[in-house]
């Protein structure tokens, strides 16, 4: 193997990059949103099935 690929190779599976104030404002605010949305959302505990076009007898 190269040496230009095993740095790809290494950049890929190691990548480096910086936390600024901004992008750890926007992920907060992302985590903040889908917080809202996950508490928002309702489960069903049982949900009616009726099968299509039987008639009511």
């Amino acid at each position: 193997m190269s040496g230009r690929m095993m740095g790809l190779i290494l950049c890929l599976t190691n990548p480096r990059f910086t936390i600024t104030p901004r992008l750890l404002a926007l992920v907060e605010q992302i985590a903040t949103l889908r917080e809202r949305i996950v508490g928002a959302s309702v489960e069903l505990a049982w949900v009616p099935c009726f099968a299509i076009g039987e008639s009511e007898s």
